[in-house]
């Protein structure tokens, strides 16, 4: 569980680190979902979801409105593009469009862009249920040379 919870947080990272290079690049979300993808082989449970989302500061958490009161993600306009679980490898591999609420060609330098993940570890033992990890992350978007 201990490496799952450091794999998310990684994964999330990662994938915010993306998300200031490609800023406004009208597939930027498939390219933080690419890497996403790439990193979620490695577990032993599921992907929930995730949420890429306008952030006030580098502290800033994920926006409430980007997920509803069933645990599903939302998409809201100017401030996040949510994806499920199902969402992420079509998305992915081009199967399906990016989401445009949060539109890429709206995120500039300087601005600030969030990673939010949410994953459920599978029970390994038996003993305990399985445990549900969130990781955020947010990042600068990066200067464009």
């Amino acid at each position: 569980m201990f490496r799952a919870n450091l794999t998310v947080e990684d994964m999330t990272r990662n994938a915010a680190r993306v998300a200031s290079l490609v800023r406004d690049d009208p597939d930027a979300d498939r390219f933080i979902l690419e890497e996403i993808d790439r990193r979620t082989g490695s577990l032993n449970g599921e992907l929930l979801s995730v949420v890429i989302f306008s952030a006030a500061s580098l502290e800033a958490e994920m926006p409430a409105a980007c997920i509803d009161g069933f645990g599903n993600p939302v998409d809201v306009a100017g401030v996040c593009n949510s994806y499920s679980a199902a969402e992420v490898p079509t998305v992915a591999g081009g199967g399906a469009p990016v989401r445009t609420a949060f539109d890429s060609s709206t995120r500039e330098q300087w601005d600030v862009v969030g990673i939010a993940i949410r994953y459920r570890q599978s029970s390994v033992t038996g003993v305990i249920d399985g445990i549900t990890f969130e990781a955020t992350t947010v990042e600068v978007i990066e200067l464009d040379l």
